[in-house]
């Protein structure tokens, strides 16, 4: 395991972290709009 492996895996975990953020938003989004 080098440290490149390590930080592919911190990239992914971020860009899943910044999915779940943005699907947040958008279910307040919705709820507020109904």
């Amino acid at each position: 395991m080098s440290e490149e492996n390590a930080s592919s895996v911190d990239k992914e975990s971020s860009f899943i972290s910044h999915l779940i953020e943005l699907r947040d938003r958008l279910l307040r989004a919705v709820i507020v709009v109904l």
